[in-house]
């Protein structure tokens, strides 16, 4: 993909997300993340989040999913959804003490799932949790006080280093969207053919 082209993604999806349509957004930047790039585009938004929460082992396990995908063979299926369902868990089992907590949860999530499903674990987590990303964006910058957060996170969501893919890929074999091929969500938007 040349720089025009992911100017060009780049732009329709700060138009999105002014307009208040952040899914959309994350939708048109997500999809032109190659899967291998796709954990650690996720993770550092994350960070990001995390700065503003007290530590939590299910969230560090998350980022141990991430950075170590050696320690996470294919054979690890199970103990791979079991990062997910930590973070999970611990919000259920907890209650949200604070609206900004659960928040962090659900991008911590969202962050798990999609390093399962592009590492190509069976069973594979919903196809767009990489679009809501942006949507945890706004949702956590909500409760914050006044900071840098959305803009910073903002910028990082549309980092053109990760933005390389003219044609968006199959997310997992097992994905139902990606197989057979409901691609119709946005009309500029088209799976290429595996």
């Amino acid at each position: 993909m040349n720089s025009i082209e992911r100017a060009k993604i780049i732009a329709t999806a700060n138009a999105f997300w002014h307009e208040d349509q952040p899914v959309n957004a994350g939708m048109l930047i997500f999809e032109r993340i190659p899967l291998d790039l796709r954990p650690q585009w996720a993770a550092a938004i994350l960070e990001m989040a995390y700065l503003y929460i007290e530590p939590l082992p299910e969230i560090d396990r998350v980022f141990n999913f991430v950075r170590q995908p050696e320690a996470w063979p294919l054979e690890k299926g199970r103990e791979a959804h079991g990062v997910f369902d930590a973070v999970r868990h611990f919000c259920k089992a907890r209650g949200f003490p604070s609206d900004l907590l659960e928040s962090v949860c659900g991008l911590a999530e969202n962050v798990a799932g999609i390093t399962f499903t592009s590492r190509q674990f069976a069973a594979p987590f919903d196809h767009n949790r990489g679009w809501w990303i942006a949507q945890n964006i706004k949702t956590i910058n909500s409760h914050l006080p006044p900071t840098k957060f959305l803009e910073v996170a903002w910028q990082a969501h549309g980092d053109e280093q990760y933005i390389l893919l003219d044609v968006p890929v199959s997310c997992n074999r097992g994905c139902p969207i990606c197989h057979p091929p409901r691609w119709d969500y946005l009309p500029d938007i088209k799976l290429r053919d595996a």
